[in-house]
């Protein structure tokens, strides 16, 4: 196994995965709008996912992860510092998450095709998996945070209308 390329595809998507979640959750501190903020958050909280999934990745192949040092160190790129998600709607951040993820899965894909490792080839694959289920997961999840949804419907708020009123009543 070509073991430092593999490391070195590792660190890649560990560093792009966490340079991204750090830009939503940036963004949604700065962000007036409560379904956005959230949507923000959900995205962030859905790269965190995977940052655990390739840390487990590297505990199991025995590779030594990043440190905390580490992670502290990454910052948003300079390209990231221009993006301003905290003012656009949610449709557009959604635009914004896909096209990046699709950025992503573009990569890993041309990058296993052209692999010649094994294991090398089976970590891309996986990464575009997890790119894919990323992208699913923003798209199933976006009803909940878009403007047409509307909170007043939601069937928690009718349950606890229905507890509140037969209490009072």
């Amino acid at each position: 196994m070509n073991n430092e390329r593999y490391l070195d595809f590792l660190k890649f998507a560990l560093y792009r995965i966490i340079e991204t979640a750090t830009l939503y959750e940036n963004q949604a501190k700065k962000c007036k709008n409560s379904k956005n903020k959230m949507f923000l958050y959900f995205l962030a909280g859905k790269k965190r996912v995977q940052h655990v999934v390739l840390e487990m990745i590297a505990i199991n192949k025995k590779s030594k992860s990043m440190s905390l040092i580490d992670y502290e160190k990454i910052r948003s790129s300079h390209s990231n510092n221009k993006v301003c998600l905290s003012e656009l709607s949610s449709n557009q951040i959604l635009s914004y998450a896909h096209e990046r993820a699709q950025k992503d899965l573009n990569l890993y894909l041309s990058l296993a095709t052209l692999e010649e490792d094994l294991n090398t080839k089976k970590l891309l694959i996986s990464l575009s998996k997890l790119t894919k289920d990323f992208i699913q997961d923003i798209t199933a999840g976006y009803p909940n945070f878009s403007a047409d949804c509307k909170i007043q419907n939601s069937p928690d708020i009718k349950t606890r209308n229905r507890i509140h009123v037969g209490v009072a009543g």
